[in-house]
């Protein structure tokens, strides 16, 4: 049941904050994902040894998933930094509308 004297508030200011520092985690994952993408395109391990082919045959796979991952990472980063941001902005339109309207006596 809900509570009658309960509130709703949002700080806008985190909000947004987070929204950026969210965007910053998602760019420094695409940094990663550059680097991770050289090393599993190269697959330079070993020379042309036995040793060498063992490294390439199971570094490759793990390296190309590794590359995924952090792709697909830095992607779910950046979408929900930007739909944070977006609902920073929907909260602060939400609250200077309200204070307009309450400075107004006007109801909707």
């Amino acid at each position: 049941m809900a509570d009658d004297d309960a509130a709703f508030g949002v700080q806008i200011g985190g909000l947004k904050a987070g929204a950026g520092r969210l965007r910053r985690i998602g760019e420094l994952m695409r940094e990663i994902e550059a680097g991770v993408n050289i090393a599993a395109e190269k697959g330079d391990l070993g020379g042309e040894d036995k040793i060498g082919k063992a490294l390439r045959e199971a570094y490759g796979p793990a390296a190309k998933d590794g590359v995924a991952f952090v792709r697909n990472t830095a992607d779910l980063l950046e979408r929900h930094g930007a739909v944070a941001a977006d609902l920073g902005v929907l909260f602060g339109d939400v609250n200077d509308t309200a204070t307009e309207n309450a400075g107004t006596g006007r109801k909707g």
